[in-house]
């Protein structure tokens, strides 16, 4: 609970992606908690959809948790923001 106030108190996309990233780490690891960490990893994609790091726990998450069509529609709304910013749509 306290990495997740700290997520919302940080402007500085590095900083929320470790935390994002701890928030998932904690999930899986310690509460054996597969969806709880996609979903942070989720998030932490949405700060940067280029992290091949953020992206291979992404997949392998996924296939541990059947949830490839939640995958899809990850990758599907990062590469939408993408033509968004790039004035491609």
């Amino acid at each position: 609970a306290v990495y997740e106030v700290m997520v919302r108190h940080t402007t500085d996309p590095a900083r929320r992606l470790e935390l994002l990233s701890k928030i998932a780490e904690i999930q899986e690891r310690r509460l054996a908690n597969h969806d709880a960490a996609f979903d942070a990893y989720g998030r932490a994609l949405a700060v940067d959809p280029t992290s091949g790091d953020v992206v291979a726990h992404l997949d392998r998450l996924a296939e541990a948790t059947a949830r490839w069509e939640d995958l899809a529609n990850l990758y599907e709304s990062q590469l939408e923001k993408i033509g968004e910013s790039s004035g491609q749509v």
